[in-house]
């Protein structure tokens, strides 16, 4: 069992900007994702550290 945190991609984002979701550009939303992250990896300016949705990535222990 295992819960994934996937943020949609930024092509998408704007291409909804482009059809007129005014606000929707990636760089629009971008601050938000980073304020409900709270991760202890990624590049600063990427992920959030303080939110309160804890952020990592999986480790690979299966040995198959």
């Amino acid at each position: 069992n295992g819960m994934v945190y996937v943020r949609g991609h930024a092509r998408d984002f704007d291409h909804w900007a482009e059809q007129g979701a005014t606000g929707w550009r990636f760089a629009d939303v971008l601050p938000y994702f980073k304020r409900m992250e709270d991760s202890n990896g990624g590049e600063n300016g990427w992920r959030g550290h303080d939110g309160p949705l804890t952020v990592q990535r999986g480790s690979r222990t299966n040995p198959l």
